[in-house]
């Protein structure tokens, strides 16, 4: 994060509206990295026509005070482990976009929920965002290689998909590919363009 902060205020100041993250990039949003982020946060609230999304893991514990953290059925209880999130950051304030399915065992560990990331396939609250003006879909990382969470914003009419991952563990190997490929296939079936930011 510390690395990462001058370079998004960089590309902020170079007059980009949007600026994607990979997933996880920012590792878990606790308070010391909300303020290594402060600066960004900062700046949105004086150019609150830029965005910033931050790939982070959002802790289900502490979450409650961000806008987007609210439960939604059943979602969020009990409250613990994390999410797999998109954190928007726009005009100052600080928005969590949870994915809906995380990788199995890797990410969701059903049998210790305190150190699992959630896993709400039947979440009624879609992966969807609004930025500048535009619908806006994502699907983080493992979602890109699945149906149900693609077809989940079909009937939402996204403008625009996300694609954020988290690749450097399959280096060397043709998932990254194949990920790739599937999200640009989603996005023609959307008929939508597709904006990628994966951590390799």
């Amino acid at each position: 994060s510390m690395e990462m902060v001058p370079k998004v205020l960089a590309d902020l100041r170079s007059g980009d509206k949007v600026v994607l993250l990979p997933e996880t990039v920012a590792g878990p949003w606790l308070p010391g990295t909300r303020a290594i982020w402060h600066p960004v946060i900062r700046w949105t609230a004086r150019h609150p026509e830029q965005i910033v999304l931050l790939g982070a893991d959002v802790s289900l514990a502490g979450c409650q005070p961000l806008a987007g953290c609210e439960p939604h059925g059943r979602d969020l209880r009990p409250a613990k482990g994390y999410l797999d999130a998109l954190v928007k950051i726009q005009d100052g304030h600080q928005t969590v976009l949870p994915d809906h399915i995380p990788v199995p065992f890797s990410m969701w560990h059903p049998w210790h929920p305190r150190d699992s990331f959630r896993m709400a396939p039947f979440s009624r609250k879609p992966e969807t965002t609004e930025i500048d003006g535009k619908k806006v879909g994502y699907l983080i990382c493992y979602e890109q290689l699945l149906m149900w969470p693609a077809l989940d914003l079909y009937p939402h009419g996204i403008q625009v998909l996300l694609a954020p991952a988290n690749d450097w563990w399959a280096r060397g190997t043709d998932i990254p590919a194949i990920q790739r490929a599937s999200a640009k296939a989603w996005a023609a079936f959307f008929g939508v363009p597709v904006l990628f930011a994966v951590n390799q």
